[in-house]
This record gives C-alpha cells, structure tokens and sequence, in this order.
C-alpha cells in the first residue's frame, strides 16, 4: 500500500482447496492505492505482484459481464471518488475519470427513495425494553471505509457502577422476532466511556445500508433498571439526511446511497 508496509504470515493465511487467501483492508478513499504482494516462506520469496481495484473494475466493465455487475462496479468507483474529493486523497487521479459515456450512464443519479425509511419499533415489541428514562442523552454516528459501522453514544442520567449493556438486532433477526428480548439480539456488548458510553455495531456491507439497526441501551443504578427503548437507524437513514444538505459532504453522501441502492440489487 502507497506508504504503508504490512506482512502476512503464510500459516495466518486462509488456506481452501490448497489455496491460501489473504485480503487487505482499504478505507473508501484509498481505493486507487496500488497494493504489492509478495508471499514469503523461510528463505523463499515470490515475485512481486501489484494490482489495483481500477484495474479490477476496468476489467469488469470492459468485459462480457451483466448489467447489474456493471452497475455495482460503476457506482463502487464514483463512490471512492467522492470520498476521494471528500477526504482530499490522491484527487489528481480520482477512481472514477476512466469511465465512459456509456459507463457512465449504468447508474441513474441519487433519489431519496434509493433508501427505505425505518420505522420505530410498537410498545408491544419493544417488550421490556421500552424507554423508562435514566439518559441525558442517546445518538449514533456513522463510519465510512472499506466496510461501515453505525457508533452509538449514550449519557446515563444516573452515573451506575458498572457499564451500559447495548443490545443490538440486525433486521433479519428483528423481522424474525415477534417481541424484543436479550436471548433473541443479534448480539450485545458492554459499552465503554466515562460520562459518555460508546459502542458499536460493525462490518456492515454496502448491500445493508439501507437494513435497520435497531439498539437498546440498557443499565442499572443498583435500585431499578434503565432502558432507552428500541432506536431505530441505518446508515442508509444517515445518507438520506446528509444528501439533502449542501455542504462539501452532500456529494459523497449521496454516492454512498446510490452504491448502497445497486449493492443491494445485485447482492439482493
């Protein structure tokens, strides 16, 4: 990677069918960076390979591939670009400026409908976690890179001894659950701080960005229970808000959507 050094060892590798795997995490904007390989074992080298995801998307867009795989791979090189002239990295050379007219013209621009909007959860459902106060404050915040997270904060009223629990249910495991309990949450996990607690939920695909996240916040002061309620959200959500400003990041929220929207065409 352009200024960066990093080495696998061949036994941390993936190995399938004989064949080892190994996979090199990049941030949005970083996707015109060249990566170099080269495996080694004891006093044995391989050569050096580079290669490079224009060079993946080039092939793939010059290719005898369906439309749809077209589409993803189009909008996933205007989606690096903008993060590109978001972040300003490498913008002299964005992912996007090979693409031609008929490239360009695979994916329609940003529409609002492109994300679903995600509705809060009934009292019924909530089941005990429905909100019973004990916060000052509770809001999330999103990242962006080579996979996405959503990262929740809250500020309990009553400062507990211990850490706030965050529970938290994907949307197949909420569709799947007729009232919200702590056996049935995708998962959850002690949330750090001091004052303000953070935690998150990661590994988020491009195809989910539009999926809920719904979280629940919940601690005790050593007298009763707290609970935030079920908060709905998605990074999808998150886009849609920011797509409707005009500020220098309305660009790239906006592309966020649009490669979300044709990930979850192609992926279903």
């Amino acid at each position: 990677v352009a200024g960066e050094t990093a080495s696998y060892n061949v036994a941390e590798m993936t190995a399938e069918n004989g064949k080892y795997t190994v996979s090199v995490d990049l941030a949005a904007a970083q996707m015109t960076d060249e990566i170099t390989i080269s495996v080694v074992s004891g006093d044995l080298a391989s050569s050096e390979m580079t290669y490079t995801i224009r060079q993946y998307a080039k092939q793939i867009l010059d290719g005898e591939y369906k439309e749809t795989t077209k589409a993803l791979v189009k909008a996933m090189l205007n989606y690096g670009a903008k993060a590109q002239t978001y972040f300003g990295y490498n913008t002299g050379s964005l992912l996007n400026n090979q693409l031609t007219s008929a490239q360009k013209a695979l994916v329609t621009a940003y529409s609002k409908s492109m994300m679903p909007d995600i509705a809060a959860p009934s009292a019924y459902k909530q089941g005990s976690f429905v909100a019973n106060g004990g916060f000052e404050d509770k809001y999330p915040s999103v990242t962006f890179g080579g996979a996405f997270a959503i990262n929740y904060y809250c500020v309990p009223s009553y400062m507990p001894a211990s850490s706030v629990t965050m529970y938290y249910w994907r949307e197949a495991d909420y569709n799947a659950a007729s009232v919200l309990t702590a056996e049935n949450a995708t998962g959850s996990m002690e949330m750090t701080g001091s004052g303000t607690y953070r935690g998150s939920v990661t590994g988020i695909s491009a195809k989910d960005l539009g999926d809920g996240v719904y979280v629940a916040f919940v601690y005790s002061d050593g007298t009763t229970t707290y609970s935030s309620g079920v908060l709905p959200y998605s990074i999808g959500m998150y886009c849609t808000t920011m797509a409707g400003y005009e500020n220098s990041f309305t660009p790239f929220a906006q592309a966020t959507a649009v490669y979300g929207y044709y990930a979850k065409q192609y992926f279903g």
